[in-house]
């Protein structure tokens, strides 16, 4: 008599792929974790129009900010070295997370995504309730179209 019979194999098969299963859903599940994004409309700014300290952005738990960048939603206009754009992303307590300067050299790209450059990792980690500001300040013909900022995030576990 043999040490496993098929009734054991075939428990056994069942077995190994309920963990082959479990852990492809493991690792789905890690994977969606540790990335998320949240999505904040931001309104079309007239030619020299800015916008500060907009809360853009809270931390339900705590997270580990990523990536910062914006969808544009239309054509930039008037950005030039004496009419800068800079775009400022802030934690609740003003510290940069990530600031960018378009001018003459640097254009952000219509119609596309921007991305706003490298996090400070120091400030990167928002406590659960902390907030992500968000400040645009403009030359006066600066004129950027609405866009969509983009904060890529991932749940500190």
């Amino acid at each position: 008599m043999p040490l496993i019979d098929s009734r054991t194999e075939r428990l056994l098969g069942i077995e190994m792929c309920s963990r082959e299963a479990a852990r492809i859903l493991v690792e789905a599940i890690e994977a969606a974790a540790s990335n998320q994004m949240v999505y904040s409309q931001v309104s079309d700014l007239s030619a020299g129009g800015d916008l500060s300290g907009l809360i853009v952005f809270y931390a339900p738990s705590e997270v580990t900010i990523s990536e910062l960048g914006f969808l544009a939603q239309g054509v930039f206009a008037g950005i030039d070295n004496s009419n800068t754009m800079v775009v400022t992303v802030t934690d609740g307590d003003d510290n940069v997370l990530v600031t960018k300067t378009y001018n003459t050299a640097t254009q952000p790209v219509d119609e596309t995504y921007n991305n706003l450059g490298a996090v400070d990792a120091q400030y990167a980690t928002l406590a659960e309730g902390g907030v992500l500001k968000l400040t645009i300040t403009n030359g006066s013909t600066a004129n950027p179209p609405a866009m969509i900022l983009v904060t890529h995030y991932a749940p500190t576990i």
